[in-house]
Order: C-alpha cells, then sequence, then structure tokens
C-alpha cells in the first residue's frame, strides 16, 4: 500500500507553479513547513520567477523587489523582508525604537534623516545605520556661497527645511524684519571633487508668507507658491527648472483655487513628471481634478477629472481630511489617497476610511492628450470611474477604519488632540495612528501621558474580493516614556536636549535596521542621576574652512539611546 502524498513529495516543476502565484505571506508560510519545502522555496529560480511574476508583479514593482532584480540576486531576502516589514506593520511590534538625534527641525524621506541642531544640518542614511553623518554648517552660507547678506548670525532660526529627495536638500532663508526670503536647492551628495560653487543649485527669490510646495528629482525641480495673480484672487503659480541645462518654465494653473495643502490639493512627482490633484464640488457630486506635467514640455501632458464621492453620502469632518498621491506598489503606478472620515448618510456615527484612485501613468497622460477625438474630462464623462455608484467601489479601492457591525464602545477611537500622528501605510493596508492614551494614577484624578502605536490592518489579500471585505486586525504597543529629562542617563549625569530642541525618535519596522546600543526591555534598569548636561551634536572631522558639506560621527552614537523587545 503507497503512503499519502505529501508536499514533499511534489515535483519541483509543481511546486513552481503553485509558488510563483502565491502572495508573499502565503509564500513565507509555505515555505516553513518543512525543511525540504523550505529548501526548494529559497531556490533561486522558484524565488526568481515569484518576484517577476507573483499576483501582478506586485513584488517586482517593490523597492524589494526592484533591488534584488537590478543586483540578480537575494530573491528570497526580497521576499522574506517585505513579509516581515508588512507583518511587524500591521501587528504594531516595531523592532525597535531609539533616539536618533536631538533637533530643532527635521525631514524624513527615501530612508534619509535630515535635521537642524542649531547652526548645523546633518543628514542620515537611516537604512545602512551608518557610523557618519554629513554635517552642512549654516554658519558659512555666506555671500561667497550663495549671494545673501542679510542673514544674522543666528542663521538657524532663519532657515527652514522644506524638502529632501535624491540627495538635494531645500531650503528656505527668510529675512529677518522682512516678508522676502530666498528659495535654496543644495547638492548635499557626497563626493571628494565636489566644489563649492557647485553644490547651489538653485536660488530664487520669494515671498515668505505665501504657501509653498517642493517637488523635485536628481535632474528637476518643481516649485509654487500659492499667491496673487495680476491683482486677481490668489492662485497656484507653478515653476520649474533644469538642473543641467538651467532651462526654466513658468505657468499657473487656473483649476487650483484652494490653498489647503494636503487637504483639498496636494502635489506628487512620479517618473520624474509632476502630478496636481485637486478637489472639484458640483452639484450632487465631487470629482478629483488632475495634471500631468512633464519636464520636457512647457504645457501639460494631459489633465481629467476623476469621481470621487456622491454628497448624498453624508458630511466629511475635515479635520481628518488628508490628501496625498503615492505610489501602489502592487500596481507600480500613481494613486490619490485620500483619508476621509465621513457620518455615512447622515447617520450618527463617523469614522474614517482611506479611498485610492488610481492616476494614469505620463505615457496614458500623453496618450489621452494626443487623440483629437479624446476629450479631457473623457475619464468623467463616459470613464468607468464617474459612472460608478457609492455602492459599487471595488472593495481593494478603499479601506474603513471600522466594520459597521462592530459596537462603538469596541472601536478605541481618539480625538484628533490625542492623535499626535495619523497615517496609512498602502502596501501592508494598515491605519497607523500614534496616539496620546493617558493613564491615571492611584488618586484617580491625575493621568500620566503614554503613547501608543495603533494600527488597524486588513487580512489577507486573498480574503478581499467583490463580495467581502476581508479580515481586521487592530494591534497596540506601548511605546516607553522618552522624556527629556531622562534621556541617554550614564554615570552622574542626566543628558538633555539642547534649547528649543526636540528628540528625534526613530520607531523602526525595519529588521534590517540595527543599531548596537540598544537595550532590551526585559533588562531595563532604572538608572539614578546626579547633574544634567546639555549633549551637543559630535563636531565634523576636518576643519570647517576646507569644505562647506563634511563628515561627522553619527548624533545617535553620542545619545546611545534605545530599546528592542
Amino acid at each position: 500500500m503507497s503512503s499519502s502524498p505529501t508536499l514533499e513529495s511534489l515535483p519541483f516543476d509543481v511546486l513552481f507553479q503553485i509558488a510563483v502565484y502565491l502572495d508573499i505571506r502565503d509564500y513565507i508560510h509555505l515555505s516553513h513547513s518543512s525543511r525540504s519545502i523550505f529548501s526548494s522555496m529559497k531556490d533561486t529560480i522558484i524565488a526568481r520567477a515569484t518576484v517577476k511574476v507573483s499576483n501582478n508583479n506586485i513584488l517586482l514593482c517593490s523597492n524589494e523587489g526592484q533591488a534584488a532584480w537590478a543586483t540578480k540576486s537575494g530573491y528570497y531576502q526580497a521576499i522574506r523582508h517585505r513579509f516581515h516589514v508588512h507583518e511587524v506593520v500591521a501587528t504594531a511590534s516595531p523592532y525597535s525604537v531609539s533616539v536618533l538625534a536631538y533637533a530643532a527641525d527635521f525631514l524624513y524621506h527615501q530612508g534619509f534623516l535630515c535635521y537642524r541642531v542649531k547652526n548645523q544640518i546633518r543628514l542620515l542614511d537611516v537604512h545602512n545605520t551608518g557610523q557618519k553623518e554629513l554635517v552642512l554648517n549654516l554658519d558659512h552660507m555666506n555671500s561667497y556661497d550663495i549671494g545673501i547678506e542679510y542673514i544674522l548670525s543666528d542663521v538657524g532660526e532663519q532657515t527652514t527645511l522644506l524638502r529632501f529627495s535624491c540627495g538635494i536638500l531645500i531650503l528656505l532663508f527668510s529675512q529677518a524684519n522682512s516678508n522676502d526670503a530666498d528659495l535654496v536647492a543644495i547638492d548635499l551628495q557626497s563626493r571628494p571633487d565636489q566644489a563649492r560653487q557647485s553644490r547651489l543649485l538653485l536660488q530664487e527669490p520669494v515671498s515668505s508668507l505665501d504657501l509653498i510646495f517642493v517637488r523635485h528629482t536628481r535632474l528637476y525641480i518643481w516649485f509654487g507658491t500659492f499667491t496673487a495673480v495680476n491683482g486677481r484672487l490668489s492662485a497656484w503659480v507653478l515653476r520649474g527648472m533644469n538642473f543641467k541645462t538651467l532651462q526654466r518654465t513658468e505657468f499657473s494653473v487656473e483649476f487650483l483655487v484652494d490653498g489647503e495643502l494636503g487637504k483639498r490639493v496636494c502635489f506628487g512627482i512620479y517618473q520624474g513628471h509632476l502630478y496636481v490633484v485637486s478637489l472639484i464640488d458640483q452639484q450632487e457630486s465631487s470629482f478629483y481634478h488632475w495634471s500631468c506635467y512633464s519636464p520636457d514640455h512647457e504645457n501639460n501632458l494631459g489633465n481629467g477629472r476623476l469621481w470621487r464621492r456622491e454628497h448624498r453620502e453624508g458630511p466629511i469632518h475635515e479635520m481628518w481630511a488628508d490628501l496625498s498621491i503615492q505610489v501602489d506598489e502592487e500596481k507600480g503606478r500613481p494613486v490619490i489617497l485620500e483619508c476621509r472620515r465621513e457620518w455615512l448618510d447622515g447617520g450618527s456615527e463617523n469614522h474614517r476610511t482611506y479611498y485610492t484612485t488610481p492616476l494614469p501613468t505620463p505615457d496614458e497622460a500623453l496618450a489621452m492628450h494626443t487623440k483629437e477625438s479624446t476629450r479631457p474630462t473623457d475619464m468623467v464623462d463616459s470613464g468607468e470611474a464617474h459612472s460608478q455608484l457609492p455602492g459599487k467601489r471595488p472593495v481593494r479601492d478603499y479601506h474603513a477604519e471600522h466594520e459597521i457591525s462592530r459596537p462603538l464602545d469596541q472601536r478605541f477611537d481618539f480625538i484628533p488632540a490625542y492623535t499626535r500622528h495619523s497615517s496609512y501605510h498602502l502596501a501592508a493596508a494598515t491605519y497607523v495612528d500614534l496616539v496620546d492614551d493617558p493613564k491615571l494614577q492611584v488618586d484617580g484624578v491625575r493621568s500620566q501621558h503614554r503613547l501608543r502605536l495603533r494600527t488597524k490592518s486588513r487580512g489577507c489579500s486573498c480574503a478581499i474580493d467583490e463580495g467581502g471585505r476581508g479580515a481586521f486586525r487592530l494591534s497596540w504597543c506601548l511605546l516607553m516614556a522618552f522624556r527629556r529629562c531622562s534621556l541617554g542617563a550614564t554615570g552622574p549625569t542626566i543628558r538633555i536636549a539642547p534649547p528649543h530642541h526636540h528628540m528625534l525618535i526613530l520607531i523602526n519596522f525595519d529588521p534590517m535596521i540595527r543599531f548596537p546600543y540598544l537595550t532590551s526591555l526585559r533588562k531595563q534598569k532604572a538608572s539614578t542621576t546626579l547633574t544634567r548636561k546639555v549633549l551637543d551634536a559630535p563636531r565634523p572631522d576636518l576643519h570647517w574652512s576646507h569644505a562647506r558639506v563634511q563628515n561627522a560621527e553619527a548624533f545617535h552614537l553620542a545619545i546611545r539611546y534605545g530599546y528592542r523587545p
């Protein structure tokens, strides 16, 4: 009598056909079923095909998949890394929590932390957890460097960090006792032969009173101000410049009449093209108006409208509104991501919902624009998006925070005043909130601030179809009580932040980010201290007279304060 077939008895080619159509969660779980299956799933042939084919190129469009495809190695590691990141985000189980620096202002983008300490701007590559970071000294940004002669001695207080991307930092220098300011682009990319004059890529006079946005790549910059045009009402004036050819373009966008950045208008870059999205309300419906601009063309590639919602669906809580343009890694295309807290059908209950709406790629926008028989509003007049009814939204295109049938006392909602941070992890389909959940003291009157990480995720994608909503998981993580007066206590001193500076705390969901000084929560011990000492950032390796951008020891190595599970 023959034994029953098992997974281990499957031929390699059959296992290959099964594996390439699994999502990352099922792929990893299947690989953990036995040693022989693990060996087969880890094989380069299966892992490579999974990255290329799996679920309509979901992995190939991701950062992990693109890195593995470029190096032609590490395919299984890419699948495993993406799985672990999504799991810890969905379950609110960070790998570590640590203090990276004290700063008066900061930016975080593309894995780089750019922050200002007094009159220094420091750049740390967080994902590489390096021992060094780049330092830009603002005291030497005088008229010889960028032509700004009005800067006072405390240049840091006049400097605002606007954006960092692709090794280029965008700053706003405000003039004292005036509304005049300068928009400055500085190349921070580390090159030994970098001349200090060539680091300045752009200097543009602007008004410090106007709303301003900046988006840029390594080759091109887009920026705009919300200001009055020809004495009329304020409108967005967009400008662009090529960093290499210095060719400029300027135009106003007539349909952009609202200045609420991130709520009713947003900007984004995809494949070097600028996308502009704004909300347009009509009598019964609301639409997204989008435009796509190319750095190689003076006019836009295309524009159109996409259906958003019907007004009869209920009022919206504007305090929770959030509008942005992101890249959907599952499809490798730009999407509109909007958060709306709605009173559905005008009822008494309200809850948050994130909606995604696909945008055309630059090639699709150009094709729409060049067809003479196609009008810019065809996507509304005859397209599928305009004909959709509120009940016909694809389930994958929205994620409600709570199930309607869930009792109100089990929803754990927080008002905006107690929500320190709120966002949505699109790839992991997870709400990510940092909330203040006060804890009552023994007397029952006083309360102590308590930061908690709250996530609400949607279950595995295979459960989400046209007839279902998938499973939901609500997770909590209690963060350590990081207090400025007790950070980095060592020996007889307490190291505190400089005046007007705040801690930059990293909540890490990446297993590849590892700091050597992390303390296990199980081994945490209370320390007694006697005096206080202000902790300053490490100085650069060389004298400032040699270069404007130098290397210095990373600030977090001087702080050395963090925890791991």
